[in-house]
């Protein structure tokens, strides 16, 4: 079963006023009580205060109170989930961090989903050679309350940018905890990750929204001491599907994702074992985040690291310029798709062959297969009435947008009429 994203409590017009209202909300609630279901109650996540000897920010821990009251439904947070944490999907999340927002945006809906109890986020790869990009990537799991959370980089890629000129610099600001010295190749961590899942018969996803060296040299990797099983035998035995922004199959064009690894492109498109689904540039390219979300919806905190990406240089390389713009929503596709399968928010293919050819360009073959798995592809978003786009651009902005909430790391509460019966 998949769940709709939560709606984000929309206290910005009376911040102090509400926020005194919920805190007082919490006390009554605290000290009542007698049977139900244990109620979520959130303390406000607010930076420490600045001062003129610290560029550092760090994030207070959000609070869970249990209490003996009814259930009730307080605005904002997510219902605990019906799927017992041992059963849910883990995801892996290989992203090329830092060329891009969309990377950041992303990466906060894998944290509100995991806040609601839908998946686990096992891994974060980054697909080049970045410290910095790893190091953002940690800035932002601990903003979200899951510092633990394992980073990998792809130490052997030749894909270069300066990170001085991207917002992955600002790492060096915000107070976050990453050994840098121990980071280990992405899919090192990505091998051990499904290792631990197939172990404990628990399915993995996996979103790469960025260059496709880790996921190449997974699948070339050999039995280790992380498992007696090759890399695509992994894959085949506990990875369910690969969500995947890249290519693009209604223009003429070698997409970014692809062009900049053509080789380790063509190889995971090749070999890859498992149902893959394909969101390709011309989706999120009419899938606008709006720049008014970034100046409104951010305010609960002093600073946040997805405002603050979004915001830090003028992107020139981007048209809507100066000095911001409504970012294209590349990778948010392929990160909803991969949680919400069963929404009908997204129009699918029927089943085919994507196949990358020598120049990068994708092309895909609908009634082909490769004799090992069937690749899909998410339909333009020209196929979308504006109706139905502006209904994916606004559960964009709420999963984005959302304020942290207590991580529902628990089984979800006994049926009350399960309990009667036994």
């Amino acid at each position: 079963m998949r769940f709709a994203p939560v709606r984000r409590w929309k206290s910005a017009a009376v911040p102090l006023k509400g926020l005194m209202a919920f805190v007082l909300l919490g006390f009554l609630l605290a000290a009542c009580g007698t049977g139900g279901d244990p109620v979520l109650v959130q303390q406000s996540p607010t930076s420490a205060s600045s001062s003129t000897t610290t560029t550092t920010t760090t994030i207070e821990t959000i609070a869970v109170v249990e209490t003996t009251l009814p259930s009730l439904d307080v605005g904002g947070f997510a219902p605990v989930s019906t799927v017992p944490v041992d059963t849910r999907p883990i995801v892996i999340y290989d992203t090329d961090m830092g060329p891009d927002v969309d990377d950041v945006l992303a990466l906060a809906i894998l944290h509100n989903y995991a806040g609601q109890g839908l998946i686990e986020i096992g891994a974060i790869t980054v697909s080049r050679n970045s410290v910095p990009g790893a190091r953002y990537a940690d800035v932002v799991n601990t903003f979200y309350g899951r510092p633990d959370i394992p980073i990998g980089i792809h130490k052997s890629s030749y894909v270069k940018f300066d990170d001085s000129t991207l917002f992955t610099a600002k790492a060096d600001s915000w107070s976050h905890e990453l050994d840098t010295a121990g980071l280990e190749d992405g899919f090192k961590v990505q091998r051990r990750v499904i290792a631990d899942a197939l172990e404990a018969e628990r399915d993995v996803i996996v979103v790469q929204t960025g260059f496709s060296g880790n996921l190449a040299d997974l699948l070339k990797s050999e039995a280790d001491d992380i498992s007696d099983l090759n890399g695509i035998d992994l894959v085949a035995e506990a990875v369910s599907v690969l969500s995947i922004m890249a290519g693009s199959i209604e223009r003429n064009m070698v997409e970014f994702n692809v062009e900049r690894d053509i080789g380790s492109a063509r190889y995971l498109f090749w070999k890859w074992p498992t149902k893959l689904v394909l969101s390709p540039f011309e989706l999120g390219d009419q899938l606008h985040y709006p720049y008014s979300s970034i100046t409104s919806d951010y305010n609960w905190v002093d600073r946040h690291p997805v405002r603050e990406a979004y915001e830090y240089k003028n992107l020139t390389w981007h048209r809507q310029v100066p000095p911001y713009y409504d970012m294209k929503s590349w990778d948010l596709t392929s990160v909803m798709w991969a949680v919400e399968q069963d929404s009908p928010r997204f129009k699918i293919s029927e089943a085919g062959l994507v196949t990358v050819g020598e120049d990068g360009r994708t092309a895909f073959r609908p009634g082909e297969g490769n004799g090992q798995r069937q690749d899909y592809v998410l339909d333009r978003s020209n196929e979308y009435s504006e109706q139905e786009r502006q209904a994916i651009i606004d559960e964009m902005v709420d999963l984005v947008s959302f304020q942290p909430q207590p991580d529902l790391e628990r089984d979800p509460a006994p049926d009350p009429a399960d309990q009667d019966s036994e």
